[in-house]
């Protein structure tokens, strides 16, 4: 039986993508996602590595922290120094995908009065 490792996750860029060694097609980038609801909620954090050319430009140009990003890949695992203790690492790849789905908004905009009076005109 043949098997398949993919996982999706749509999350909030933790910080700026960081260009990794002197490739062009190489970063990383955290995002971090809510598990629970209310006020269980919990933080998961994730680390992702892209090792393609035209998303790793893509991450570098246009994605922020706080950004709302949806990120797929494959899974994988690493051991710390000591053995002691592993991370997991969300990999991009060239069948993955890397998309920005909502930059962060620095200031909250106020309605126009031309908005206001738009409002007024709707007969319902």
């Amino acid at each position: 039986m043949r098997t398949y490792n993919k996982v999706t996750i749509l999350g909030h860029a933790t910080r700026n993508p960081e260009k990794l060694g002197s490739n062009d097609g190489w970063c990383k980038l955290g995002v971090t996602t809510n598990s629970g609801w209310g006020d269980n909620q919990k933080p998961q954090h994730h680390n992702i590595s892209c090792f393609d050319d035209h998303k790793t430009s893509f991450a570098m140009q246009y994605i922020k922290k706080g950004d709302i990003v949806f990120v797929s890949g494959e899974l994988q695992y690493s051991k710390g120094s000591d053995d002691k203790w592993y991370t997991s690492i969300i990999v991009g790849k060239f069948d993955s995908a890397i998309e920005l789905c909502q930059k962060k908004s620095s200031a909250k905009s106020e309605p126009t009065k031309e908005a206001e009076t738009l409002d007024d005109d709707i007969p319902f």
